[in-house]
């Protein structure tokens, strides 16, 4: 669902921005074939089977997910990006800040200026509460600026520079939110020149990753289609009331031992460095592993779900503000309960909540512009119920299902960035 993390207080080497650890999806991949084929490449079987025999350096899902994060934070993520104000009528304000990565070329003269090079583009759909610069998006963001792409990472529904800009959407409503993304598109163009622009691509992560599927179909339905490349999706949750209740299980399950033993850990750099400089479960110490799924759920979800209930409360009913550090010590705070205190009117078991409906729209229009990569062992996801029937409807290279890096473990692999560099690279020629 999203970028999962919200951010680990001070000492701790997981110290993100105030802006940014959104757990539930993050990630990359894309497209080598004509925009009616979104298929892994030729070599798709070949990446698959080295990924499926690429050594699992944990095999408890959490602490995949903990040292990886850690592992993609640790990194120098800066870039020549900038922030721009992209116009939106979805908006009260009326724009939304959107991070612009620039492909630039030298131009004539004696002292060389810069001009906007001819490229494809990469919007990247932001994973659940993350913004548009968040550490994690600028991680992702520069693998892609490495190969050649302009990029332009918009911000997710449920991240704070949004909510102050006060939606005039539907928040937790995945078509009126893919209309809000389809609305950045033309001020995106705008940016960047769209004579600068050979082709578009969208790669969602987590909860982007679902919306990605929406903004496809949607493209390709309503008004003129803005969208004529392909869509990469990386790691969707499947089923919204599913997932949901995947969060508030191990909130619940993991509750005292957070408060009481592992959020005092987070204070420990030294601790947290042995874990990102760990190359196998045998190398990590026992409050590590014992730690790993409190901090997922209690760090990456309860906290930036607190700073979001914190500015909807504020503007929906003009309840005093007040810190989410303080939210975070409220043990009652789950994701159903906020979802039914701000949209009592949502019901998750509707069909538009389901990607499995939004596949057998796509598979009506005859459209297979798009690719997923999923983890067996991604806990916002079951096996039996949603991946196994999710890939009787997909040709076999749409689909990539490896036994080990969910939520979005595989990220910081070496493994995992050379495929981006083979995927994407053959995208950039002009």
């Amino acid at each position: 669902m999203g970028e999962m993390m919200g951010s680990f207080k001070k000492p701790a080497f997981f110290r993100m921005r105030k802006k940014s650890f959104p757990l539930l999806l993050i990630c990359l991949f894309f497209f080598v074939q004509s925009p009616a084929q979104a298929i892994w490449s030729e070599d798709g079987v070949d990446w698959f089977n080295r990924f499926k025999q690429a050594p699992v350096l944990f095999t408890d899902g959490f602490v995949n997910v903990a040292w990886s994060f850690g592992r993609m934070l640790l990194k120098f993520n800066s870039g020549p990006n900038s922030i721009t104000k992209v116009k939106t009528p979805l908006l009260a304000s009326g724009y939304a800040p959107v991070a612009m990565y620039a492909q630039e070329v030298k131009a004539g003269g004696d002292y060389y200026d810069y001009e906007t090079a001819k490229r494809p583009l990469i919007v990247l759909l932001s994973g659940a509460f993350s913004e548009s610069d968040s550490d994690i998006n600028r991680y992702i963001a520069k693998l892609f600026y490495k190969q050649g792409y302009h990029v332009a990472a918009v911000p997710n529904t449920w991240a704070q520079d949004v909510l102050l800009n006060k939606p005039k959407f539907t928040l937790v409503d995945p078509v009126e939110e893919a209309r809000f993304i389809l609305s950045l598109l033309p001020g995106i163009k705008k940016r960047f020149g769209e004579e600068n622009i050979t082709k578009v691509h969208v790669v969602g992560q987590s909860y982007g990753a679902f919306l990605a599927l929406v903004v496809d179909y949607l493209d390709k339905t309503e008004n003129e289609s803005q969208i004529d490349g392909e869509f990469t999706l990386l790691s969707p949750p499947i089923r919204f009331d599913y997932a949901f209740n995947q969060l508030d299980y191990y909130l619940n399950k993991s509750e005292n031992e957070y408060f009481s033993y592992c959020e005092s850990l987070l204070h420990k750099p030294k601790l947290l460095l042995s874990l990102i400089s760990s190359d196998s479960e045998e190398q990590l110490k026992p409050e590590l592993k014992e730690c790993s799924e409190s901090w997922v759920v209690w760090q990456g979800f309860h906290l930036p779900l607190a700073e979001a209930d914190e500015i909807i409360s504020h503007q929906l009913h003009r309840r005093i503000r007040f810190k989410a550090r303080d939210q975070l010590k409220r043990r009652d705070f789950r994701m159903n309960p906020i979802l039914r205190k701000h949209f009592p009117e949502v019901d998750l078991t509707e069909e538009k909540y389901d990607l499995l409906y939004w596949v057998n729209k796509m598979n009506d229009l005859d459209i297979k512009n798009y690719r997923f990569l999923l983890a067996e062992n991604d806990f916002l996801l079951d096996l039996a119920s949603q991946v196994y029937p999710l890939k009787t409807k997909l040709d076999e290279n749409q689909v990539m299902v490896l036994d080990w890096g969910g939520h979005l473990g595989y990220k910081p692999t070496e493994l995992f960035k050379a495929l981006i560099k083979s995927e994407f690279k053959k995208q950039t020629s002009h």
